[in-house]
C-alpha cells in the first residue's frame, strides 16, 4: 500500500500554500455547536459509549432518514471508518464489487486491503459523469458481491439522478447485490437537493457524516445506515476496530439536525454558490464541466495532470490530478472551491496564469 496521490500531494507543499486539492471544506463550524461543545465537556463524564453510538444521537441521525430506526446506525469515527467497517463486513477475499471511475482513491485501496478484487464502471466524462448502464451492467459475474456509489460524486461533483438510481437499484435486485452509497456530500448541493440511494433499494448501506455537512472533519463522527441484520453485524466489526465513536462528537449529533443546522446548511451552500460561479468567472473562456453539487469540479486540461500538479506546488497552489481518481483520466485535475473568497481568487488567478502554458 501505499500513500493516496491526493496525500502525496499535499505533502509536499509548501507552508501557506493556496489550498485547492484537500476535500476539506476551510469554514468554521456552526458557532452554536462550539457553545454546545463547551458545556458537554465541562458538565458531563466523557467516556465510552455503546459501541453503534449513544441511543439519542443514532435517533437524531435516523430521522434523516424514512421510516428508519436508530438501531439501524453504527456512529464511526468518520464516514472513512464507516465504510471499512462495511466493506469488511460484506467482502471475503476472492469477492468483487463495482466502484465508479473516476472515483475516491480510498473505495480500491481498501478492497484490496482485504483481499478483494476492485472492478470499475464507468461515469462518463462526455455527458458530464452520468452513469454508463452498459459499463455497469456488463461489470457484474457470480462473484459480484456490491455495488458501491458516490452521490454527490467526488471528484465529479455531480449527483446521481432518480433514474440513474433506479437503474443501479434493479442492477443490485437482479443480482442480489449489496449497495453501498457514499452520501457524505448530500447537503452541500448548490440548486437541487439530490435524491438518496435509501429510497430506492432495501439492500442499501448509507455511509455519510458531518466532516462535510457541519464542516466538523477534525471531530471524525461519521456513520453507517444498513438493514438491521447488517447492521448488527458492521457493529460487530466497527467493536474490534475502534470501540465506539469520540463521545463529545457523538453528543454533538443531537444538535446537528436542528432547526439551527438547517439555517447553517443554507447559509454554506449560499457561500459555496457564489464561490462556483466566482471560480467560474474568473476561468472565462475554459472549458469546465458542470457541477451541481458537492464543493469540487473536476477539469480537463489536456496536459498530464500530475506533473501539472507539481508544477503549481512551485506557485503555493494545491490541485489534484486525475490520477487520483481514475486511470483513464490522468489529463484531468480536481479543485476544490470550498475556501475563504480572497483565497479562492488568489488560486483561481495562478491556475489560469499557467493552465495551458
Amino acid at each position: 500500500m501505499e500513500k493516496s496521490v491526493i496525500r502525496q500531494i499535499f505533502d509536499s507543499a509548501q507552508p501557506n500554500s493556496v489550498n485547492l486539492g484537500l476535500g476539506e471544506l476551510q469554514f468554521p463550524m456552526p458557532e452554536y455547536l462550539h457553545s454546545h461543545a463547551v458545556k458537554i465537556l465541562f458538565d458531563e463524564d466523557i467516556r465510552y459509549t455503546p459501541n453503534a453510538g449513544l441511543i439519542n444521537s443514532r435517533q437524531a441521525i435516523a430521522t434523516n432518514y424514512k421510516n428508519a430506526s436508530p438501531n439501524q446506525v453504527i456512529i464511526t469515527n468518520g464516514a472513512q471508518e464507516a465504510l471499512y467497517a462495511t466493506l469488511k463486513t460484506i467482502l471475503n477475499p476472492g469477492d468483487e464489487i463495482l466502484l465508479p471511475d473516476p472515483g475516491f482513491s480510498a473505495y480500491a485501496s481498501i478492497v484490496k486491503m482485504l483481499g478483494a478484487l476492485p472492478k470499475f464502471y464507468l461515469l462518463d466524462e462526455r455527458r458530464n459523469f452520468a452513469l454508463d448502464n452498459d459499463s455497469l451492467f456488463s461489470q457484474v459475474t457470480p462473484k459480484t458481491k456490491a455495488i458501491l456509489i458516490n452521490t454527490p460524486g467526488n471528484p465529479s461533483g455531480t449527483a446521481l439522478s432518480a433514474n440513474e438510481l433506479n437503474t443501479i437499484a434493479n442492477c443490485c435486485r437482479l443480482n442480489n447485490l449489496f449497495l453501498i452509497s457514499d452520501e457524505i456530500y448530500q447537503a452541500l448541493y448548490l440548486e437541487k437537493s439530490p435524491p438518496t440511494a435509501y429510497d430506492f433499494y432495501d439492500k442499501t448501506i448509507i455511509i455519510s457524516g458531518l466532516s462535510k455537512s457541519h464542516c466538523m472533519t477534525g471531530w471524525r463522527i461519521g456513520w453507517a445506515l444498513a438493514p438491521l441484520d447488517l447492521a448488527q453485524q458492521i457493529n460487530v466489526t466497527h467493536q474490534y476496530l475502534t470501540t465506539c465513536a469520540n463521545y463529545l462528537g457523538q453528543r454533538l449529533c443531537q444538535y446537528a439536525f436542528n432547526d439551527q443546522a438547517t439555517q447553517y446548511q443554507r447559509e454554506l451552500r449560499a457561500k459555496l454558490r457564489l464561490n462556483y460561479r466566482l471560480f467560474h468567472d474568473i476561468m472565462s473562456n475554459i472549458a469546465i464541466n458542470r457541477s451541481d453539487s458537492a464543493p469540487y469540479i473536476f477539469i480537463n486540461i489536456l496536459q498530464d495532470g500530475f506533473e501539472f500538479a507539481k508544477k503549481m506546488l512551485d506557485y503555493k497552489v494545491i490541485v489534484i490530478p486525475g490520477l487520483a481518481f481514475s486511470q483513464r483520466l490522468t489529463n484531468w485535475i480536481r479543485i476544490s472551491y470550498a475556501l475563504p473568497e480572497e483565497d479562492l481568487i488568489i488560486g483561481a488567478e495562478i491556475l489560469k496564469k499557467n493552465l495551458y502554458r
